[in-house]
């Protein structure tokens, strides 16, 4: 698609460059992720205390994955009720 520079044209890309953005986010956890689990032994492996330490960083792992996740649906949500109108 070419832009022409009128309001839709410009609030589509717009949408796609969000929706880019979005996918790159769950691209660089999904990276972060496969690093951390690299970087550590096996779970057999770990004491306690480390075990209770990945615990946490996956945990905060799936707050980003939250934080993204609605962004998602903040967007798609708007893409939605401009189709309806």
């Amino acid at each position: 698609m070419k832009i022409n520079g009128d309001a839709k044209d410009i609030q589509t890309f717009n949408h796609l460059q969000k929706l880019l953005n979005i996918f790159q986010m769950v691209n660089q956890l999904s990276w972060t992720v496969d690093q951390t689990r690299k970087r550590y032994p096996l779970p057999e492996a770990m004491t306690t205390e480390e075990l209770e330490m990945m615990i946490k960083l996956y945990m905060s792992y799936g707050n980003d994955l939250e934080l993204i996740y609605n962004e998602f649906l903040k967007e798609k949500n708007s893409i939605l009720k401009e189709a309806d109108n």
